[in-house]
């Protein structure tokens, strides 16, 4: 079954509490330490089936098989199934997402604190994922054979390369978005404003180990003309500011919202939504999208 199916109407909202929940998230990788995994992996199955062979629930956690080989949830960390006991060492992947724009984070002191201690512990030991279930759900272990998953492709006239996993997703997104443009104003100037579309890139995230979704082929930024003075990433006035995550909307570079749902009806998130905001990066992430709708069953 298509994953484009699952992306449709029923949507959630985050809450007050949900803000909690989400710098829980950040700052230790998963939202609960007994978690096992049931619904992401589930998602992942759904999301992947040409690549995910089996689906079970091993030594306490649900486990997911690709290949010959077996990887563990691990607390969000999806490690190789002899390793899932080393899961403190390494950061999970993010899987905490909203439908609509949730409210600009303001954190209680005890959050700052703590978040600020993160973020000093992370400058100390830059967190790092381990690779190889990615490296393996898409081939791409290495530079060339992340290269040798390209496909040319281009949204809105322009030309970019993405993993051939994403291609057909991102075709559809480029049909919508041609769409919109004839009808919505913003949308026509927004695209009128970008210089053009980053996409492969072989690099580590900033300021940590782990490799970006940039170097698998699944990720993509625009670029503006013109930042007209606002902010688009969070790690630019970080050491200028203390309360960052709490700088307005209306001071950030922002996409059109109409923009944004047009990527994640077809699998895509959006960074502006995050905590740690990025508002120029989208990337592929179906999963995430369907545990967002919730029809898993």
């Amino acid at each position: 079954m298509s994953v484009q199916r699952f992306f449709k109407a029923r949507r959630f909202f985050i809450t007050a509490v949900g803000i909690v929940f989400v710098l829980l998230f950040l700052c230790t990788g998963t939202l609960f330490a007994d978690d096992t995994g049931e619904r992401q992996t589930l998602a992942f199955a759904r999301a992947y089936p040409g690549r995910i062979a089996e689906r079970a629930f091993r030594s306490g956690e649900w486990a997911l098989r690709i290949g010959d080989s077996w990887y563990s949830w691990a607390r969000g960390r999806l490690l190789p199934e002899e390793e899932r006991l080393r899961w403190e060492e390494f950061t999970g992947l993010r899987f905490q997402y909203s439908k609509g724009l949730p409210p600009v984070r303001t954190l209680s002191d005890e959050e700052k604190k703590r978040l600020k201690e993160q973020l000093a512990h992370s400058k100390e030991k830059p967190p790092r994922r381990h690779e190889e279930f990615l490296s393996r759900l898409l081939e791409a272990g290495t530079q060339k054979e992340a290269e040798s998953r390209l496909v040319r492709v281009s949204v809105m006239g322009f030309p970019l390369r993405i993993h051939k996993i994403a291609a057909e997703s991102l075709a559809a997104v480029d049909a919508d978005l041609k769409l919109l443009a004839e009808k919505d104003a913003e949308a026509r100037r927004f695209f009128a404003g970008i210089s053009h579309i980053g996409s492969f890139n072989w690099r580590p995230i900033a300021g940590t180990s782990s490799r970006s979704l940039h170097g698998y082929g699944l990720a993509l930024d625009f670029i503006a003309k013109s930042w007209g003075g606002k902010v688009y990433y969070w790690r630019s006035i970080m050491d200028k500011s203390e309360d960052w995550f709490e700088l307005p909307y209306e001071k950030r570079w922002m996409i059109p919202l109409q923009v944004v749902e047009v990527f994640e009806k077809h699998g895509f998130i959006w960074g502006g939504k995050w905590l740690y905001f990025d508002t120029i990066h989208f990337e592929y992430r179906p999963e995430v999208m369907l545990l967002l709708e919730g029809d898993l069953e």
